[in-house]
């Protein structure tokens, strides 16, 4: 009996142990998420960890446009501000990469568009019924934080009903846009290490 009963402790020290990673690992995501971007709301720290969990697929339904309009916001984007490169979310399982990258031929479009790609063929994305209850825990983590964001309260309410609903595809703020205007594709960490870290490494 005090075998079994040691080992359900062990099971849940586990557990537990586990738990309490994760939440640190959401900690560090946000803190590093708003030191890069202190005017960021809500909503934008929602789309780092959204994109952490389905990457790029839900916006390459069709490959000759996803290059149509890579290719025309470099021709209408003089600049490109922001980190060369950043990890979404907690697991970084995905990097979004600056647009820059291309303007100073470090790496070409064509290069960035084919990783795009099989960014998006090549990842199984969560469910919505996964991501609702990952949100739930990322949200209660960032409830704890106070971390006295933009209209907070609002973007709380909106978001978790959004998710609730069964939805989870979002955009930027128009806070964040105003601020940063940043420009990004998402591309798997896979591919990203392997093809374009050891040219961005020393940025």
């Amino acid at each position: 009996m005090k075998k079994i009963l040691f080992v359900l402790a062990a099971l849940l020290c586990t557990t537990l142990c586990r738990a309490q990673s994760a939440e640190d690992k959401i900690r560090e995501a946000v803190r590093y998420q708003m030191k890069i971007y202190p005017e960021m709301t809500l909503q934008d720290l929602y789309k780092s960890f959204f994109q952490d969990r389905f990457g790029p697929g839900h916006i390459i339904s069709d490959t000759a446009a996803a290059e149509g309009y890579l290719r025309r916001e470099l021709e209408q984007s003089s600049c490109f501000p922001g980190l060369p490169y950043e990890k979404t979310g907690f697991d970084g399982n995905f990097y979004r990469v600056n647009l820059g990258l291309i303007r100073d031929e470090i790496i070409t479009a064509d290069e960035l568009l084919s990783a795009l790609i099989r960014s998006a063929n090549e990842y199984k994305p969560y469910t919505p019924e996964q991501w609702k209850a990952e949100w739930a825990i990322i949200d209660s983590v960032i409830a704890e934080m106070n971390l006295n964001l933009p209209d907070y309260a609002t973007d709380r309410k909106r978001l978790n009903e959004y998710v609730a609903g069964g939805n989870y595809v979002m955009h930027h703020s128009e806070r964040f846009s105003k601020f940063y205007d940043i420009h990004y594709r998402i591309i798997a960490k896979e591919i990203f290490m392997k093809e374009f870290y050891p040219r961005v490494k020393d940025l």
